[in-house]
């Protein structure tokens, strides 16, 4: 409930329906019920989100924020346009930024600043944010989605989010 008002704060949103969170008792029973042991997944279109019981300090609100996107998702799936993991993944890492008592800014700078092999103009390339780094990825697109709330308001973050459109 807290990470619900929070996001919901900051989205300036409430979410039309009730989230149905499933949370496994461990990886290995994600794995057998849902299919997938490392991964935890929201899916907007259903307001539906899966953890397992390690994940949840970690993962909750980020998810959470993945399933506050379907109110305005572009796609089936209610994503961002184009289905654009960096848009996806730095729009809920940047609501999320909960990493330490540090901003994801400074996770960004010091990503970008020791691993000289991140290509950061490869990052809204759908095809190279898994593969470049896919931790690095999150980080730097949450930072730069971050600083677009932070300088050009989440209503306007928010129709980038639906139409990809950096004008």
């Amino acid at each position: 409930e807290y990470y619900y008002e929070r996001i919901s704060n900051l989205l300036k949103r409430k979410l039309t329906k009730k989230v149905d969170s499933f949370i496994y008792s461990d990886k290995e029973q994600k794995g057998n019920l849902f299919g997938s042991m490392a991964a935890d997944v929201s899916k907007p279109w259903l307001y539906q989100i899966y953890l397992d019981y390690g994940s949840v300090d970690n993962n909750l609100q980020h998810e959470l924020v993945h399933t506050f996107t379907g109110e305005f998702g572009v796609t089936p799936f209610k994503v961002a346009k184009d289905f654009n993991a960096a848009l996806i993944e730095g729009f809920a890492s940047a609501i999320d930024d909960s990493l330490s008592e540090n901003s994801i800014h400074y996770y960004a700078s010091l990503a970008l600043t020791y691993n000289k092999s991140f290509d950061i103009n490869l990052l809204f390339n759908n095809s190279s944010f898994f593969s470049n780094y896919s931790n690095f990825s999150y980080i730097v697109a949450g930072s730069f989605i971050k600083y677009l709330i932070n300088n050009y308001k989440i209503e306007n973050v928010i129709k980038f989010y639906q139409n990809y459109d950096f004008n």
